[in-house]
């Protein structure tokens, strides 16, 4: 048996190299945060920028290779601006995340983003503090981390493609309430 260990074949040139080894008689493996849509691939979940990533996959991928006449490994993952896993708000809390300091209304905060989601929140000291909104955004646009910011603010790097909204979460209106909670109007 041929065995293909690739990374990123969850999208664009990792999964037509994924069909084309699969084509050709190839199991293939794929190791990334993003699951493969083809159903033949095996998927193992890893993050390969963590340290240590592969102590934590080894026993999932040592009996296939092991049994492997040929093994070819491409290496292909990437975190690229144009591409994201974050999919869930799960996911969003993975990331790095650029927060404000300083004193800002609470629903531009991520905690509170995260309680609306219903997702426990990391702990800010965990991501990057900035002490403005631009700070912030421009630490985004050169891929410092994942920033919380509103429209229009940022309507017009969205338009760009400079800073990209998360597929599959609907962005919060402005002000939404904490579930449980009475809005409050102001004025």
């Amino acid at each position: 048996m041929n065995c293909l260990l690739i990374t990123g074949a969850s999208a664009g040139i990792g999964l037509h190299t994924a069909e084309l080894f699969h084509k050709a008689g190839y199991q293939v493996i794929n190791l990334s945060r993003r699951r493969c849509p083809l159903e033949y691939v095996t998927h193992i979940n890893c993050d390969l920028s963590e340290p240590g990533f592969i102590e934590s996959i080894a026993p999932q991928i040592t009996s296939t290779l092991q049994n492997a006449e040929k093994i070819v490994l491409v290496h292909n993952a990437a975190k690229l601006t144009n591409d994201s896993a974050m999919e869930t708000p799960s996911d969003i809390a993975q990331e790095r995340l650029l927060h404000l300091s300083g004193v800002y209304r609470p629903e531009a905060r991520w905690r509170h983003w995260f309680a609306v989601h219903g997702v426990t929140p990391p702990e800010d000291r965990k991501g990057i503090g900035m002490n403005t909104y631009i700070n912030m955004l421009q630490a985004a646009i050169s891929g410092q981390g994942v920033a919380l910011a509103g429209y229009p603010l940022v309507d017009r790097y969205l338009a760009e493609g400079t800073l990209l909204r998360p597929q599959g979460i609907a962005p919060l209106p402005r002000g939404a309430p904490l579930p449980g909670r009475a809005a409050r109007r102001c004025g």
